[in-house]
């Protein structure tokens, strides 16, 4: 498939697709080049693609994240650093969480002290 169908499917831009080429988060063979020099993207691309993008949502970074496609795929990353990866990834969240708990309380008393001005200079 061509990059604009690549793209449609995975719902990742063109110009991302392109960085993570250059980046070596996906490799094409030389086999799939077209006779145009186009590239034929087969269909294991989607699949690493969806990858990548969920391991992004989940705070991984691409040097990480192509650590991963290349060391957890292959199995060469034993379970028990895996479990260690995902304990810590679990952290982050839960210390996000908190961070975002905080700016959400502070946000509602500000709220709440514009509101009582509001009514002051209303009444």
């Amino acid at each position: 498939m061509l990059i604009g169908e690549l793209s449609t499917k995975t719902g990742i831009s063109r110009d991302t697709i392109r960085f993570y080429e250059k980046k070596g988060l996906i490799r094409l063979k030389k086999q799939h080049r077209l006779a145009n020099n186009y590239k034929d993207y087969p269909d294991e691309i989607v699949e690493i693609l969806m990858f990548i993008k969920r391991a992004k949502s989940f705070g991984f970074r691409l040097d990480e994240i192509k650590y991963w496609l290349e060391d957890w795929k292959e199995g060469r990353v034993p379970v028990d650093q895996k479990i260690t990866v995902f304990e810590q990834r679990v952290g982050l969240v839960a210390e996000r969480i908190e961070e975002l708990q905080q700016l959400k309380a502070m946000l509602e008393a500000k709220l709440t002290d514009y509101k009582q001005l509001l009514q002051k200079q209303k009444g």
